[in-house]
């Protein structure tokens, strides 16, 4: 796509020249140079073009402190200089947050890796295990390819190869991550007045959300979550269950959010701490701006919130 956004001055070291943000183009996109403070360093924010069904526009800051801003096929130039000078403050305290915390190197499948389960990190064996199922988690004589055994996990495969361990770890987590949140809805569900019944629940590996509620009342949560402690899956359930009264985030949802789960704050700013270190490394998880701007998950098909 070819950027529909008009130029401004940048110096030769690519900050603004003359004004409090700029726009450059960097192949067929744009950058937008966004200066919160009078005299502050520029933060680069990415401008993309959003699906053909985004409603709104959608601001990330990923880990490490790059900054996006995902828009609708509507927007012009006004609208997108609107939304980054209402979102300044946000944008710079969550880029200092990102840039303060830890990186982590991706993983390599190899034994003596830490990998985190529940919050906890565990040590990877990895053992050629000629008995050991080719396909699943568990063969025909009840082996399982991945368990865990005295703070290890441990992983048996007849030909032990980097991507053959990947692939068995997916497959392990995905399994734990259905039988663990199943079995946390079920408790959550006492303290939430509004569950006359068990919403349904479905899975997906996701690079960019938490989990999200559909118009039909189903909730879908990311299996990487398995990787955050109990109370972190239990914040993000009872996030999506209150987006089956409320699919925005308006304060009418944060209050039924706050009724649920008083500490929310403290355990979102957990999760996001730990969201480097269990999302996948090609795209991890950002937090999105609040209010009107982060409600840009709604679909026209099949509606939802997203978190």
């Amino acid at each position: 796509m070819a950027a529909p956004f008009p130029h401004r001055p940048v110096s030769s070291d690519g900050a603004p020249s003359g004004e409090p943000e700029a726009f450059r183009t960097v192949g067929s996109g744009a950058v937008w140079l966004l200066r919160p403070e009078e005299g502050s360093a520029p933060i680069p924010v990415t401008i993309r073009q959003g699906s053909p069904r985004r409603r709104r526009l959608c601001i990330r800051v990923r880990p490490g402190g790059a900054v996006e801003l995902l828009l609708p096929t509507w927007t012009g130039p006004e609208d997108i200089r609107a939304a980054l000078l209402k979102r300044a403050g946000w944008i710079a305290r969550h880029v200092a947050a990102a840039q303060a915390r830890p990186s982590f190197p991706a993983p390599r499948h190899a034994p003596g890796e830490n990998h985190p389960y529940l919050g906890r990190m565990f040590t990877l064996d990895v053992l050629a295990d000629p008995s050991a199922p080719l396909r699943g988690n568990r063969g025909r004589t009840g082996r399982q390819t991945v368990r865990l055994e005295a703070g290890r996990l441990v992983v048996r495969l007849p030909a032990p190869t980097p991507e053959k361990v990947k692939a068995a770890l997916a497959a392990w987590y995905a399994e734990e991550a259905a039988r663990v949140f199943a079995r946390r809805l079920e408790a959550i569900r006492p303290l939430v007045p509004w569950l006359t019944r068990t919403p349904p629940l479905r899975l997906r590996a996701m690079r960019s959300r938490w989990g999200s509620c559909s118009s039909l009342g189903t909730l879908t949560l990311n299996t990487h979550l398995i990787k955050a402690p109990r109370r972190c899956i239990d914040y993000v359930l009872f996030h999506e269950a209150a987006h089956l009264l409320e699919m925005n985030h308006s304060p009418r949802f944060y209050a039924l959010l706050a009724r649920v789960m008083p500490d929310w704050r403290n355990v979102r700013r957990e999760l996001e701490n730990f969201a480097p270190l269990i999302l996948p490394r090609r795209d991890p998880e950002p937090p999105a701006a609040p209010g009107k701007l982060r409600q840009s998950a709604r679909r026209a098909n099949g509606r939802s919130s997203r978190t």
